[in-house]
């Protein structure tokens, strides 16, 4: 469905241009061209790109709620995919979507997880009496602890990830970030 999508989206964008309206969309990541998953490689940047007036990319759930534990939004993964959107959408056009939140698995490999906040995985730490420890490769924060007889997992991204996405960004001289999801970002 890649060009009926782009095909759609490009009549759409005419159509609301047309009545002086404006398009924004927000896509799925990826780190090339045509991209692995097919939900990603269901949006052709470039032509996406050329029709929209603003472009989201979601830049997070590397690691989701159903899948494995691991860094919602890793900053190697972050940089190839801004790397990809900067190479084939206009900058001026190109927000990266940075998320405020984090899972809580069940386990390391189990595919099940609860959604939660940064402040909210933050005192889950407290409450369990645990450190939250600090991956220097993904730049992310993340504990595990016991819950009767299982190891919980948490992963999760706070204002520390946060900085770093800003630096890249602003580096890349795209036009800036979408926050997902607002509200569950710590407090100042």
């Amino acid at each position: 469905d890649r060009d009926a999508f782009s095909r759609f989206i490009a009549e759409l964008a005419a159509a609301l241009h047309a009545r002086g309206k404006r398009l924004a969309l927000a896509i799925h990541p990826k780190t090339e061209e045509p991209g692995g998953a097919r939900w990603a490689a269901a949006h052709d940047y470039a032509a996406l790109g050329r029709a929209a007036d603003s472009i989201r990319i979601m830049a997070y759930d590397h690691h989701w709620s159903t899948g494995p534990a691991g860094p919602v939004a890793p900053l190697p993964w972050f940089r190839q995919v801004l790397a990809c959107a900067s190479s084939l959408i206009l900058c001026e056009k190109l927000l990266m979507g940075v998320p405020t939140y984090g899972y809580d698995w069940t386990g390391p490999r189990t595919g099940k997880s609860q959604s939660l906040s940064a402040r909210d995985a933050a005192d889950l730490a407290v409450r369990m009496g645990t450190e939250p420890g600090w991956d220097p490769l993904t730049n992310s924060p993340f504990f595990r602890y016991r819950e009767g007889d299982r190891v919980r997992e948490v992963w999760y991204e706070d204002a520390a990830c946060l900085s770093a996405k800003l630096k890249a960004v602003r580096q890349a001289g795209v036009a800036g970030i979408a926050v997902f999801r607002l509200g569950a970002e710590e407090e100042a």
